[in-house]
């Protein structure tokens, strides 16, 4: 079977017989986690999971005991599944008996190989294949930036709620692009109003930005004071409840776009109304939360600001370097009192 676009990939599961072989992987964790499970319960939809279930992990998986489980026969069911998570983390060498296997795989058990984002390097490339050739082959790729208030949209209609652009670029600009901490989000928003249908922005704001307001004006607050240890303990706090960087950063720009826009606007000479609307913020809240801030944040120095948090952005996403010290030097810089 060739590789299934990922946009088929739910449909066609629910028709037809099962393949014996499934490579769910990528960088979207979200949505192979969801490939994983939706396979994982139609193979064990008409059998005995604790007789016709064997899981394996790929780290410490022996392969000979993943090739021994997935040629036992099924005990009174048709098929069986052999799962095993994070094939990613197997060295090339030690999947050579797995490669194999893919050349004749049982075609009464279905094995499922889950994978973060394989390199694709000659040994990757080359397992995929095998993989794609005995059975299903799904990739599923994390949205581009541009592409995440449309997935949101979409996750919303999944739980029944309608969702407008502007409510979904608002929970993207606070959550960012890790799809599972987008999801998780969005949930709350959903707890916040579950008798609503349809998600505006203002749901968001008052169920994400609201409740992580006193952090992150703590954390504004530390930055105005140049207090680089007060500042680096809001953010361990932030990441003691299990906020990602790119999550964190998402809340900080946010801030400081604001308060730019209203710097922006209130210097063409508008009404607070009218600063309020164009800044996108609630008029009361702009007047208790954000023109306090522009004094202790005039117009050059939220530039520069806004530059550090722009280059931030960059390094989470494309350095290997570890997120919290890169996220704790941009910390030490804003902290500095050199302008420019």
């Amino acid at each position: 079977m060739p590789k299934v676009p990922p946009a088929e990939f739910f449909s066609a599961l629910k028709k037809g017989p099962l393949a014996p072989v499934f490579l769910v992987h990528g960088d979207d964790q979200r949505r192979v986690d969801q490939a994983y499970k939706a396979i994982e319960t139609r193979a064990l939809e008409d059998g005995e999971p604790e007789f016709n279930a064997d899981y394996f992990h790929g780290r410490d998986a022996d392969p000979t005991s993943v090739i021994a489980a997935a040629r036992t026969m099924p005990m009174m069911a048709d098929r069986r599944l052999v799962a095993v998570r994070h094939v990613e983390e197997m060295k090339a060498p030690v999947r050579e008996p797995i490669m194999a296997y893919l050349a004749d795989p049982n075609p009464s058990t279905v094995l499922l190989l889950h994978a973060g984002a394989l390199e694709l390097k000659k040994g990757d490339a080359k397992f995929e294949a095998a993989a794609a050739k005995a059975g299903v082959s799904v990739y599923f790729a994390k949205p581009k930036p541009w592409e995440v208030p449309d997935a949101i949209i979409e996750m919303a209609r999944e739980r029944g709620k309608k969702m407008d652009k502007a409510a979904a670029t608002a929970l993207a600009e606070l959550a960012g692009d890790d799809m599972l901490a987008v999801e998780m989000e969005l949930e709350k928003v959903i707890l916040y109003r579950p008798d609503r249908k349809a998600i505006a922005r203002e749901d968001v704001l008052e169920a994400v930005a609201d409740i992580r307001e006193a952090v992150v004006y703590e954390f504004t607050d530390a930055l105005a004071a140049k207090n680089a240890e007060a500042a680096l303990r809001s953010y361990r706090r932030m990441r003691e409840r299990e906020q990602e960087p790119l999550m964190i950063l998402g809340m900080m720009a946010r801030h400081f776009r604001i308060i730019w826009k209203i710097q922006e606007f209130k210097q063409a000479g508008q009404s607070d109304g009218m600063v309020a609307k164009n800044a996108g913020v609630n008029e009361f809240i702009m007047k208790k939360s954000y023109l306090p801030r522009l004094k202790e944040f005039p117009p050059r120095e939220t530039g520069r600001v806004m530059r550090i948090l722009a280059d931030l952005d960059i390094k989470l996403k494309s350095s290997r370097t570890d997120k919290d010290v890169l996220f704790e030097r941009a910390v030490l810089k804003l902290c500095s009192r050199r302008l420019g």
